[in-house]
């Protein structure tokens, strides 16, 4: 009985062993990976919505954001970090942008506030938008 626990240990391991190497990958025909989310960068994606205006970029910014991050909350912090990741220059008054979304339907005030800021959503109707890159 020793001999034949002996055998089915040395068998276990092997199994372990296998699944490992194909885990860590040193066979990458074998290797097991998790599949990558394939990323867009804030350029591409602007390049892709065109935006014709800055209340467009704005409002594409923010969806970005959302997307890219998962909270459906932005400030005008997160926005202005995407417009210089984007390398272009920034707004003037970005506030002022945000509110000629919100009067388009396309965003909304958000009740509570993000790290002490103004807080806002996108809507719906502003991602639908972003979505159609602004077709009417």
């Amino acid at each position: 009985m020793n001999e034949e626990v002996s055998k089915q240990i040395a068998d276990l391991e092997a199994r372990v062993s296998k699944l490992e190497q194909m885990i860590i990958g040193s066979d990458p025909a074998k290797s097991v990976s998790a599949p990558k989310r394939a990323q867009v960068s804030v350029v591409e994606f602007l390049r892709e919505k065109k935006p014709s205006t800055a209340v467009d970029k704005a409002l594409v910014f923010a969806v970005y954001h959302e997307n890219q991050t998962g909270k459906d909350v932005f400030n005008t912090e997160d926005l202005l970090s995407l417009w210089r990741q984007a390398k272009e220059i920034p707004p003037v008054n970005i506030n002022d942008l945000i509110n000629k979304n919100i009067k388009k339907g396309f965003v909304a005030e958000e009740k509570t506030e993000k790290g002490q800021k103004k807080s806002w959503y996108v809507t719906t109707s502003g991602s639908d938008t972003v979505n159609k890159s602004f077709q009417k």
